[in-house]
């Protein structure tokens, strides 16, 4: 699998800081993940990942990431009133 997320336990677990402290995996994520109906996945990195990431989770792909973008424009425009 590609798209590995870097989780910061060890750090919190024994105090150390720096990149021996990180540890990598999906395994606690994926598990958490599935239990609301979820997966880690690879995603297209260009700028418009935060919404693709959003339009593959809720749609089951990411070409839907432009409609979903105007989407939440036209709310923070009428929530700014």
């Amino acid at each position: 699998m590609h798209g590995y997320i870097g989780i910061e336990y060890t750090s919190l677990q024994q105090g150390k800081r720096g990149k021996d402290a990180w540890a990598f995996g999906t395994d606690n994520l994926e598990a958490e993940l599935a239990l609301v109906g979820l997966r880690v996945k690879q995603i297209t990195g260009d700028g418009n990942c935060f919404f693709r990431a959003i339009s593959d989770q809720l749609e089951g792909k990411e070409c839907l990431h432009g409609k979903l973008r105007q989407q939440v424009i036209r709310l923070f425009l009428i929530w700014k009133g």
